[in-house]
């Protein structure tokens, strides 16, 4: 292309010379010719009148001359001075003839000079006007030939920007991936030692929250799902309890990590699923009355068979709407319950039921029976009601438990023919459960929420909370995940002390 152009440019340089050398005569040898031919005769003729009239203003001081010495002179001289005044009166004569034919002769001239000039001023113009035709029409031809060299040029030019304009908009589409990416990737080494088998850092966080405790493990919980490890890392969790488990009835009864982890999840992946006793709760909370069957409790009139039945018809209700509703049951918890019946089996294969029936019952729905106001299903509960709840959901775990009433509690005997006759169906329903149904699973919060909120919320706790931490973790020997901590907050950088600011997820979460 550069060559291109410097052969354009070349002979557009030898066109323009060659064009003035062209021009060149016409424009300047007529003026020449006219400045001989016409304005050189007109100024001599000029010149010439210009000294006649000279010699004309002479003769006429002369004639005035002689005139005013006639005045003065005698008779005797006057006819001297006569005779002079006639020569110089003839002499003036003579000279104004000449002015006036000189006179006439230099209009004639400037009068020729004149039209000559218009005449080869229109005759230079069409001269030039022509020959500027002929410059300009070779001009046409060279530029016409250029054209296709031109147009390549153009288009070189035209592909190189393109060229160049697409570079540009690769290298910032490359330089916001980059920046997005390193955005995306600055929480990874929290969330890989966050996710550690072991829950070393998750064990220290709780320990040190205070009364954050809570808030702090909702929001691991979300961080860890938003990545896909929630439940892989409680899995592991189950398969540990159940491990170091010697009796199937202590399962999950105890306040490890594990256990925290596992009751916080369920009520947060069940906090639309809890809604499903809705029906039968308002039934309840709107007449609470004639429920109990405790002889020392029961009010004067009170019949206890008649209180059975109707505590039978409640309990039938509640248990009827869980396994109804079966299929809304949550994928996280059915994952967890196929965890823990497989595990189980192999250890207590007498707890097939009783494992899965303690998970989905004593930790989640009998809790959320026995206190519907403080998980969000209602406002208040009576005196009245609060005690046929809790007569309900002891019920229904005993049911879940595969075990009946006896001496302990002989005043809810009368409740083993209602824990007979469903015994078989509560079975079916919590194999159920323990199914886990091929459908996509649906985190409980968003990468983008997990980076933009949640991790920036538990950045800021661990810092501000970062001696205690450290004593924890030291006191508990783990040194390494210390200095792998203290790692990666140092890779995250001062900014950790601006998250302070970060907006806070909603109090009552799970209400």
């Amino acid at each position: 292309m550069l060559a291109h152009i410097a052969s354009v440019h070349k002979e557009t340089c030898y066109l323009f010379i060659e064009n003035k050398r062209r021009l060149a005569p016409t424009i300047l040898d007529p003026i020449q010719e006219f400045s001989t031919r016409c304005v050189t005769p007109a100024i001599e003729a000029r010149k010439k009148w210009s000294l006649t009239r000279n010699e004309l203003n002479s003769a006429i001081i002369a004639v005035e001359q002689i005139t005013e010495l006639m005045k003065f002179n005698t008779n005797t001289g006057k006819s001297v001075v006569i005779r002079q005044l006639l020569g110089a009166q003839e002499e003036q004569a003579r000279v104004r003839r000449k002015e006036q034919f000189l006179f006439e002769r230099a209009i004639e001239e400037l009068s020729w000079c004149m039209w000559q000039r218009d005449a080869s001023h229109l005759l230079s113009l069409t001269g030039m006007i022509t020959e500027l035709h002929d410059v300009y029409l070779d001009a046409y031809q060279v530029v016409n030939s250029k054209l296709p060299a031109v147009e390549a040029m153009k288009r070189e030019i035209t592909v190189g920007k393109q060229n160049m304009e697409e570079k540009r908009r690769m290298r910032e589409q490359n330089q916001r991936h980059e920046a997005q990416r390193a955005e995306e990737g600055k929480f990874d080494g929290l969330v890989r030692i966050l996710s550690a088998e072991d829950l070393i850092l998750i064990s220290a966080i709780g320990a040190c929250a205070g009364g954050d405790q809570f808030e702090m493990l909702r929001s691991i919980i979300m961080i860890l799902d938003a990545h896909k490890k929630t439940l892989s890392l409680i899995k592991l969790g189950i398969v540990g309890e159940v491990n170091n488990t010697f009796d199937a009835t202590t399962l999950f009864r105890g306040n490890s990590v594990s256990t925290k982890m596992m009751t916080a999840y369920t009520k947060m992946t069940g906090a639309q699923y809890m809604k499903i006793i809705l029906p039968a709760l308002n039934k309840l909370l709107q007449d609470p009355e004639g429920f109990e069957i405790d002889p020392t409790k029961m009010r004067e009139g009170e019949n206890v068979a008649s209180n059975a039945k109707k505590l039978d018809d409640m309990c039938q209700l509640f248990l009827d709407t869980i396994i109804s509703t079966v299929s809304s049951c949550p994928l996280a918890f059915r994952e967890m319950a196929n965890t823990l019946q497989t595990e189980v089996l192999k250890r207590f294969s007498d707890s097939r039921y009783t494992s899965v029936g303690g998970f989905i019952f004593l930790r989640f729905f009998c809790p959320t029976i026995s206190s519907p106001d403080a998980n969000g299903l209602c406002t208040s509960v009576s005196k009245d009601a609060r005690r046929v709840l809790v007569l309900v959901s002891k019920v229904l775990q005993t049911l879940a438990n595969g075990l009946t009433f006896g001496f302990k509690e002989q005043y809810l005997v009368c409740m083993n023919d209602f824990i007979e006759r469903n015994l078989e169906r509560t079975q079916l329903f919590l194999d159920t459960v323990a199914t886990v149904p091929c459908v996509e699973y649906v985190p409980l919060c968003t990468l983008e929420e997990a980076r933009k909120v949640e991790l920036p919320n538990l950045w800021s706790h661990i810092v501000k909370n970062l001696e205690k931490l450290a004593d924890r973790l030291q006191k508990d020997n783990q040194t390494e995940a210390l200095f792998t901590l203290l790692h990666v907050l140092g890779d995250l950088g001062e900014a950790a002390t601006e998250t302070e600011t970060t907006q806070k997820p909603k109090k009552g979460f799970f209400k």
